[in-house]
């Protein structure tokens, strides 16, 4: 791929998000540089997401949570593993961790990667980094339900319906998608 050059970003919006213009200039075949391409990206850092398991009763942990964002596709309620912005200093495992008791009261111990992704790279500067954990009823600390002005519904569902739901597409949230499908060897 060609060389590039950042001419210019400003902060068009600092709000939950942060929204960057920047323009950028290619190095075209001849040695000279492109016309700047200007685009808008989402600044909004990074975040992790666990995918929770209890293996002796083959279920894997959902939560459903509002997210403003699916309004206008009229589903506002989206159904997916626990997910949540690593905060500054944290790693993202440790963040996965803090989620995971946050949202569904349950502490992870020796949780494994899955890897990571890039939800929306044409507009959003995220990576997602995807953890597994195997937990069962030692694993309750708290009672969940996110903290602040979230709403978490956690809910239990048999894995391989889980999966099922993942491939044809009842399951939509991109995060549960992959680590579902990851998880199962399929994704790999």
């Amino acid at each position: 791929m060609s060389e590039f050059r950042v001419l210019r970003t400003e902060t068009l919006f600092d709000g939950f998000a942060r929204v960057e213009q920047t323009a950028t200039s290619f190095l075209e075949s001849d040695g000279s540089w492109s016309k700047p391409v200007v685009r808008q990206t989402v600044e909004r850092g990074d975040s992790s997401a666990i995918l929770a398991r209890d293996r002796s009763t083959g279920s894997v942990l959902l939560v459903r949570q509002f997210r403003s964002a699916l309004v206008r596709h009229a589903e506002p309620w989206s159904l997916e593993i626990v997910a949540g912005k690593i905060d500054p200093g944290e790693s993202p495992m440790k963040a996965a961790a803090r989620e995971l008791e946050e949202e569904t009261g349950l502490r992870c111990v020796n949780p494994t990667s899955l890897g990571s992704i890039y939800p929306s790279p044409g507009v959003l500067s995220e990576a997602i980094y995807l953890f597994q954990v195997d937990v069962g009823p030692e694993s309750r600390v708290g009672k969940g339900g996110g903290v602040g002005d979230e709403r978490v519904e956690a809910l239990w569902m048999d894995e391989k319906e889980a999966l099922r739901r993942a491939i044809v597409g009842e399951i939509r949230d991109a995060k549960t998608v992959v680590a579902l499908l990851r998880a199962s060897g399929r994704g790999r």
